[in-house]
């Protein structure tokens, strides 16, 4: 993995938070840069190369890194003192600027430029603190209803926990994840891919804010007897771009250079429990208006990422109740998959934000947020929590389940099986969005199938035979949980092998069963039978 020429296309700079402004410097063109559509390799990672090919999706023009001869010039000309990062997607420089800037910034070569104010003003909005701690053990898991409401533990079931898919969370900090017994799968499985930090540039987002750690928690724990987030098998990439001590446009920025970080590494969901309406700086707030999806340059990075194949998850906003009312960028973009709030009976909570009139439809859906444990930083406890930030990591998870079997599926049609199996798909509106959704069900669409009669149906499928193991494997579909009978014979009918299995309700149950060195080619026969004596047989010919 390339991650050296991918840091290089990012940070110019390592350096301390910086407190007298910045510059966001937008160039012309891309024109002469070295950098070429041919040799993508250069600034993606292979992974982020599958994912474009496995969905069908080109590598173009966005994907190039910023000229550097244009970087050269901006501290040759006394427009930059420091170059932080750059934007592939968006053409632009973040810059510490030169002291004789404005004398300089009037070029050819340069389109528009923004400037702004690193606040020092700071904000109470995202507590460092943790309330109501748990004093002892419950006796089921600490996240069994927000898994079942959505039928997420049916995947878990079978075995779908996210392997191989790889999150990106963009978040505050992931203050202490190492040390929490939540993540220890998560590190002794070395599976965070990568963590930056964008706000400080530090060496570790491990020192930072608890939220993203609460956030990550709802995905990737793992405490067997008592907590497990929606994808423990799942991969991370650990981003801060939010600084949770002010509230700029400066952050909106992180996000996106976080986002294309995520996009170079092969990510195939982001979450992002972030939102942006109001700043410290009134002049930079947003008016309901701009909430078209296309003002806001986080909400376009949003859809730009979803074009690249990644499906982001993003939290509504917890102002419901407020003034605002309305979801906070980047939400408002419709290829956003934007998740509100409800309680633990699937009440709406009172302070997730609505779409605005012209939404159709924001929330998109909706999970859990009020009530939510989750691991304390600071002890082996569990607290309760309440907001979309809490929700959306819930089905960015239960999207990680689902892309583990549907690798070739894209954002859209993820969306469109969650939000045509949700409790409100056939009156949906801008306060549920189409409701809550059911995972299980989502699967089957994905899989063009209806859900398998209960206590009658078996389904196999994928049936395929592994010659260098001496191993017949597939998938079985049933309508109830309970033992089935596989057995194999050859085409004489020579049983070669007979056991017992455990398979799953509702949910494909992956089988692997060894069989003897036999001659090939040559057809052999695969029977499932359940405790009904209701049977399948499949033949396959093997080589």
């Amino acid at each position: 993995m390339k991650q050296t020429i991918l840091l290089f296309a990012l940070i110019f700079a390592v350096l301390p938070s910086f407190a007298d402004g910045y510059v966001v410097v937008f160039f012309q063109s891309k024109e002469g840069t070295p950098y070429s559509i041919d040799s993508a390799q250069d600034f993606l990672t292979q992974r982020s190369l599958d994912r474009r090919a496995r969905l069908n999706i080109a590598v173009d023009s966005l994907d190039l890194p910023v000229n550097p001869a244009l970087l050269d010039s901006l501290v040759e000309n006394n427009i930059a003192e420091r170059i932080l990062y750059t934007s592939r997607w968006f053409n632009f420089a973040v810059i510490v600027p030169h002291e004789n800037w404005r004398n300089s910034i009037a070029k050819s070569w340069i389109k528009d430029f923004f400037e702004g104010q690193h606040s020092l003003i700071e904000q109470n909005s995202e507590s460092d603190s943790e309330e109501s701690e748990s004093k002892s053990w419950s006796n089921t898991y600490y996240t069994k209803n927000c898994l079942e409401i959505l039928g997420i533990d049916l995947l878990h079931d079978s075995g779908l926990t996210g392997k191989n898919v790889r999150v990106a969370v963009l978040d505050a900090g992931f203050k202490s994840m190492p040390k929490m017994a939540v993540f220890d799968s998560l590190f002794n499985e070395n599976r965070v891919i990568a963590t930056r930090d964008f706000v400080d540039f530090d060496e570790t987002v491990y020192n930072d804010h608890v939220h993203g750690s609460a956030v990550t928690a709802l995905m990737a724990g793992n405490l067997p007897g008592k907590y497990k987030g929606t994808a423990p098998g799942a991969e991370y990439i650990l981003i801060r771009c939010e600084n949770a001590a002010t509230e700029t446009r400066l952050e909106e920025y992180n996000w996106v250079v976080g986002a294309e970080f995520a996009d170079s590494l092969g990510a195939d969901i982001i979450n992002s429990s972030l939102g942006y309406n109001l700043f410290d700086n009134p002049a930079e707030n947003y008016s309901n208006s701009d909430l078209t999806g296309n003002v806001a340059i986080i909400s376009r990075a949003g859809g730009i990422a979803t074009d690249k194949g990644i499906v982001v998850v993003s939290s509504a906003g917890n102002d419901g109740n407020a003034s605002w009312r309305y979801v906070s960028v980047p939400s408002d973009n419709e290829k956003v998959f934007t998740v509100g709030a409800v309680d633990s009976l699937g009440k709406i909570a009172s302070f997730s934000s609505v779409g605005m009139p012209f939404h159709h439809y924001k929330p998109n859906i909706v999970a859990q947020g009020v009530d939510v444990w989750v691991p304390s930083t600071t002890s082996d406890l569990f607290y309760k929590g309440n907001g979309t930030s809490y929700s959306s990591p819930i089905i960015a998870g239960g999207i990680a389940c689902l892309l583990q079997y549907f690798s070739d599926k894209t954002p859209s049609q993820i969306m469109d099986a969650l939000q045509s199996t949700a409790q409100n798909a056939q009156q949906p509106d801008n306060i549920l969005g189409y409701g809550i959704p059911n995972f299980a069900s989502a699967f089957y669409t994905l899989s063009n199938r209806e859900f398998p009669n209960i206590g009658s149906d078996i389904i196999v499928e994928q049936l395929m035979y592994h010659r260098a193991q001496s191993v017949v494997s597939f998938d079985i579909f049933s309508g109830a949980k309970g033992e089935v009978t596989i057995e194999v014979f050859d085409s004489l009918g020579k049983k070669l092998q007979n056991v017992n299995h455990t398979i799953y309700n509702q949910m494909p149950t992956p089988i692997s069963i060894p069989i003897p060195s036999i001659t090939v080619p040559q057809i052999i026969f695969v029977v499932v039978q359940n405790g009904n004596r209701d049977a399948v047989t499949k033949k396959l010919m093997i080589y």
